[in-house]
């Protein structure tokens, strides 16, 4: 977690899966932008499950971009170090699928959508993050750790935390009347139990 002192915002999830689970996890400190931290936290594990990527309301491109590739480097760097048997990051189906073109009806592992075409910043930030973690994975030398990415569409279910997220905060304002009409669109889905389950199948 980023800070050790904000420990106090898991007694949400100490209070659903109990004691006995709750004390057999250990916390360490690990920030996206802090390269040794992350780098860090990899140490005495076989396997790295990196989930956190910003979902900020920030304005600025560098708000999403760089704390989403620092944050993998890291990991790449650490798992590297520690010789950590496998790495699974949770990408999006968003550096696959280039909203913007009608052309693509068939993808690979191969493909990434161009992130000079897009103005979303959040899709950008998971393209680069993406990209840096297969162009690291493919350059290692010696023993070499396994990486796994996850792309699922819009994550949402129930959270395990009393804050809101970003994801869970849009349903709230529309439930809230916030908005003054109900939008006209519409969303690829998928459950958090879901995609939790296929993050430890990958493991």
């Amino acid at each position: 977690m980023r800070s050790l002192k904000s420990i106090k915002v898991l007694d949400a999830i100490w209070e659903k899966v109990g004691d006995e689970e709750f004390k057999s996890i250990e916390f360490v400190e690990a920030d996206l932008t802090n390269l040794d931290s992350m780098i860090n936290a990899c140490q005495d594990v076989d396997y790295v499950i990196h989930t956190a990527s910003p979902v900020t309301e920030g304005s600025k491109e560098s708000d999403f971009v760089i704390p989403a590739v620092d944050g993998v480097k890291g990991i790449m760097k650490g798992c590297e170090k520690y010789k950590v048997k496998k790495c699974i990051i949770t990408s999006s189906m968003l550096t696959m699928i280039d909203w913007n073109s009608t052309e693509k009806t068939r993808y690979t592992s191969d493909y990434w959508v161009d992130p000079e075409t897009t103005t979303d910043f959040y899709q950008k930030s998971k393209i680069l993050a993406e990209k840096f973690a297969f162009d690291f994975a493919s350059n290692q030398t010696g023993t070499k750790f396994e990486l796994i990415s996850i792309l699922p569409a819009f994550i949402i279910g129930p959270p395990l935390l009393n804050s809101k997220s970003p994801s869970i905060k849009i349903f709230v304002e529309m439930l809230n009347r916030k908005y003054p009409m109900v939008p006209d669109l519409n969303m690829i889905c998928c459950d958090v139990w879901n995609v939790a389950q296929a993050h430890v199948n990958a493991i």
